[in-house]
């Protein structure tokens, strides 16, 4: 009887251990990275508004291009590329350098946060929209 019973509590902890073990896996699974690209133009302090580009490849290296509108230097565009992550409510990038930008998902694209990943408390749109294709 106590054979028995060590035997149906060795059962259910495995069970239990296996289970858990499958959920982070398929949890793992929808975390993967996609390719998506998205698109907006994003206000600017001394200039018309910058157009900005980013696209998110499936291996999880990222382009992102900026290109300011009418500054007083002329236009200037700057691009830069680095690795992103996804975590459960944001978006990270990583550039070259280590300097990290964050983004939140929206219904239709990604709304920009600060440096410390906080929504930024403006009146302006910090927002880019899905866009289709690579960029």
């Amino acid at each position: 009887m106590k054979k028995l019973a060590i035997g149906v509590l060795l059962i259910s902890v495995i069970s239990a251990l296996i289970g858990c073990h499958t959920r982070s896996r398929i949890q793992e699974a929808q975390l993967q990275p996609m390719a998506q690209s998205y698109r907006g133009v994003l206000p600017c302090a001394d200039c018309a508004g910058i157009d900005t580009s980013l696209f998110l490849d499936q291996d999880g290296t990222f382009i992102l291009k900026e290109h300011y509108q009418t500054t007083r230097a002329g236009q200037t565009t700057f691009a830069e590329q680095g690795q992103w992550q996804r975590t459960a409510d944001k978006l990270v990038l990583t550039d070259s350098q280590g300097e990290k930008r964050y983004f939140r998902p929206t219904d239709n694209g990604l709304e920009m946060l600060d440096r410390q990943g906080v929504p930024i408390q403006s009146g302006n749109s910090y927002r880019l929209t899905a866009a289709d294709g690579a960029l």
